[in-house]
């Protein structure tokens, strides 16, 4: 897992570093450079991109510029052909330096303020563009003499050319509107760590384009003072989150999730969540379901138990699943009051989920009981009361005081899933997965979250696994149906020798 931190905390790391550490910050600027030439070579070579790559690079008056100043001292000395538009004023003591190393050595430069056809005509033939003209401290829509500057990058032919951002794109700030503002759309951002949640915000993050982390040398006690309640989780750290099963562990000793789905409406999603739930930690999955639909349900289902859902819990169950494919049938409130007040550990999702909205006071009663909502965008705006803009702007904010308010761990799903438990913070999946935006996909992750939770009560572990497991399955495949989904996770979740421990 890698931490990540707001605009504020990064600064004051890069403060205590130079502070308190006596990291001088020309060091911290060279390290930052340094790892970003570093990802810019790795990244041109995956493009088979090599020394006559015609690079410009667009500095800005404050560090942000510095940075882009190092790294096209690295690029020229690397023997790449280099020129350096500037915007004609150094407001950083160290970009002033850089800027003077630069010169020094003969690099480039063209003034956009005072000869804007000349920068225009280096960027529109350039094969890779760095922006580095703001980094995370901007605080405010770009405008005058930059507003055009950016425009400009984001014009360049994507098919002939590449534009890479230093730390953030350009004009991103942490109250960016897309609707009336500007930023540069990037196809790499070489994001400094402790990474800038922006960078992740649902509404912001196709801006970045693929995101890289890279070294500007904090040291990791500087890091710890102001991080940590956001962690970016990657695949490869589904390990982290695994159930350990015990060699002597048969069906009734990992768990039982009762999963209440399913509808006249949407069968399909009761289906899928029972399978995915078979694809868990839980050593039994049974599925409560409308009457009418129970006899479609069994000729889908081999080791599913099936039964009715008139609100009485199936023997041994140790968590449940609520809400897939429920559509608005009468009678969901009481089956859903029903089923709180019997006090096991719960996953809601879907239309339970709008439910639960008129039933606050049943689960507030009952809040020391393991719970786990999963909403997407619409859903967690009518959980919370906002427009489903505000939520996408404010997802992590949004997603805590839902968290806090219901004391559940909640997954914010999107094309960036935010996992937030109320005391624990925020966990970030940087899914953008276009094979998870499908009919269905919600009702699987649902179903192995439920197992999970049935196999332990642990709600964040369990979601955690389930979201982690759900984004390698969908990288998996490039599109396709549930179905396809259902099969990856399959093959993804396939018990081997690690999984257990021998007795």
């Amino acid at each position: 897992m890698r931490d990540l931190a707001n605009t504020k905390d990064r600064q004051k790391i890069d403060l205590v570093s130079q502070k308190n550490y006596s990291i001088p910050g020309i060091v911290l600027m060279e390290n930052a450079a340094r790892s970003c030439w570093e990802a810019i070579t790795d990244f041109l070579s995956q493009k088979t991109r090599g020394q006559e790559t015609g690079i410009v690079v667009i500095a800005g008056p404050g560090n942000n510029g510095g940075d882009g100043l190092s790294i096209a001292r690295r690029a020229g000395y690397a023997g790449f052909p280099v020129i350096v538009v500037h915007c004609g004023e150094w407001k950083s003591d160290l970009a002033r330096v850089q800027y003077e190393m630069l010169a020094a050595s003969g690099f480039a430069f063209c003034d956009w303020k005072t000869n804007w056809a000349a920068a225009e005509s280096a960027i529109k033939s350039a094969d890779l563009v760095i922006d580095a003209m703001f980094g995370s401290g901007l605080s405010r829509s770009v405008g005058g003499d930059y507003l055009p500057i950016v425009s400009l990058i984001n014009s360049v032919d994507r098919q002939q050319a590449f534009v890479i951002s230093v730390d953030i794109p350009s004009g991103l700030f942490a109250g960016f509107n897309p609707q009336t503002d500007i930023c540069v759309q990037a196809d790499l951002t070489c994001a400094v760590s402790p990474a800038d949640i922006a960078l992740y915000t649902p509404a912001y993050r196709s801006y970045a384009g693929r995101i890289v982390h890279v070294d500007a040398g904090f040291p990791p006690s500087a890091c710890d003072q102001y991080s940590g309640q956001h962690r970016l989780c990657e695949v490869m750290d589904k390990v982290l989150f695994e159930t350990r099963l015990e060699a002597t562990a048969y069906k009734n000793s990992r768990g039982h999730v009762a999963v209440y789905a399913g509808s006249v409406q949407w069968p399909g999603a009761a289906v899928l969540a029972a399978k995915a739930a078979g694809l868990g930690a839980a050593g039994r999955v049974s599925l409560m379901a409308d009457e009418k639909i129970i006899p479609l349900l069994g000729t889908q289902l081999v080791s599913t138990v099936i039964g009715n859902n008139e609100g009485s819990l199936p023997p041994g169950a140790t968590a449940l699943l609520v809400g897939c494919g429920w559509g608005q049938e009468p009678g969901r409130r009481d089956l859903l009051r029903k089923l709180i007040s019997q006090q096991k550990p719960m996953v809601l999702d879907a239309d339970a989920l709008i439910v639960m909205a008129e039933l606050e006071e049943d689960i507030q009663q009952y809040s020391s009981i393991p719970l786990v909502m999963t909403p997407h965008p619409g859903e967690l705006a009518i959980i919370s009361g906002n427009t489903v803009k505000y939520v996408l702007e404010n997802f992590a904010a949004t997603l805590m005081e839902v968290a806090q308010k219901f004391n559940a761990v909640v997954v914010g799903k999107s094309h960036v899933t935010c996992v937030v438990h109320p005391q624990k913070g925020c966990f970030w999946v940087d899914g953008m997965t276009p094979a998870l935006g499908t009919a269905g996909s919600g009702d699987i992750l649902a179903g192995l979250i439920g197992a999970e939770l049935a196999a332990d009560g642990d709600p964040l572990r369990a979601a955690l696994y389930g979201v982690l497991s759900h984004v390698e399955a969908g990288k998996k495949i490039s599109k396709g149906p549930a179905e396809l989904l259902l099969e990856s996770l399959k093959d993804g979740l396939l018990i081997n020798g690690s999984d257990i421990i021998d007795a």
